[in-house]
């Protein structure tokens, strides 16, 4: 049987919160969009650019 979305949504957010940790941060006006720019530029979501940034940073590439 099909789930209905609402089945489907609380799935989502229940493996999410079981297999993710969120952080948040503030950033000063006008950074985001300079960071989405870079993320694009590098063919990354801004997630995945900014994972991969603090990783290469964390592995002494910096």
């Amino acid at each position: 049987m099909a789930k209905s979305p609402q089945e489907l949504t609380e799935y989502k957010r229940k493996f999410n919160e079981d297999n993710y940790e969120r952080i948040g941060i503030y950033l000063k006006i006008g950074e985001k969009e300079q960071w989405q720019e870079a993320a694009k530029k590098s063919g990354q979501s801004m997630s995945r650019f900014i994972r991969s940034c603090v990783n290469k940073y964390l592995k002494g590439g910096v």
